[in-house]
Formats: C-alpha cells, structure tokens, sequence
C-alpha cells in the first residue's frame, strides 16, 4: 500500500498491490473509488512510486517486474527476472533495483531493459521495510546473512 499523487493532478491516490489471481495492482482515487487497475502475472510482491517518470512499479511472484503509468494504468514495459523479488527501488537517475532475499539483485534501465544481476552469494536478511524508502535523497542499504551491510547511493 503507498499514497501518491501518481497523475499529476494534486490529489493523492492510494495504490495497492495484493495477493490475488488477477487485477494485483489497483490506484484509487482520492474519492476512494476504483482509478485503474492492472494484473501485473502473479501476486505482488513488491511496490513503489516514481515522481520523477510518475510511473507505479510492481514486481510479482511470478518473477515480473512491471512499470504502470500513473495516470492511465496502462503497463508502460514488464521485465521478467524470472523469480520472486521482495523490494524494488528506483535509484537517482531513473535505473530500477530489483532485489531477491536469496541474494540475488537486478540493475534494470528505466526503459525495462535488464541492465545485469548481482548474486551476493548469501541470502539477505535485512532490506527496508515498506515505507522507509520512499523519500529523495535515501540510500538504497541491505544488510546479508553474514552481517555485511551494502548500500547504493
């Protein structure tokens, strides 16, 4: 769940992205009636909100990870990593993180072109939870079974 002004138009919407077999990705508006939504492979796993490209990016059990306009709903690109990643992240300059908590994290370009992928070697233990990666000027930070701490500016 995550509050944004997704269109543009001022008013915050409330997006969400649930466990279901179809329509996982949902924006309503600030009326609380349905905006759009969108089926995005499988159950959502993972969620934020770009200002900058006021695009919703999702990732699902299924191994996608999909870019939404925030106006209109309308799937903007689907990259497939082909297995279940727990946190997404846009970094400065647009390029996506895509992190899987068996230790594996994916660069992917803001047109969803996957850029490569890094396997940590270890699983994950420690990501951001929901919520307290949502601000500019944050650090993308994880922490590793055997306590390395790794961070992204």
């Amino acid at each position: 769940l995550q509050q944004a002004d997704i269109d543009g138009d001022g008013c915050i919407e409330t997006i969400t992205a649930v466990d279901t077999n179809c329509r996982q990705l949902i924006a309503y508006g600030d009326d609380g009636k349905v905006k759009w939504d969108c089926d995005v492979g499988g159950c959502a796993t993972a969620l934020v909100f770009d200002p900058v490209t006021q695009r919703v990016l999702v990732t699902s059990e299924a191994g996608y990870v999909v870019a939404v306009d925030g106006s209109s709903g309308q799937r903007a690109w689907v990259a497939w990593v082909g297995e279940t990643t727990e946190l997404i992240w846009v970094l400065p300059g647009g390029r996506i993180v895509a992190v899987a908590q068996r230790g594996v994290i994916w660069m992917i370009l803001p047109t969803g072109e996957i850029q490569g992928q890094i396997d940590l070697g270890e699983p994950i233990t420690a990501i951001p939870r929901p919520g307290n990666h949502r601000g500019p000027g944050r650090n993308f930070i994880i922490g590793t079974q055997s306590g390395r701490v790794l961070t992204l500016p």
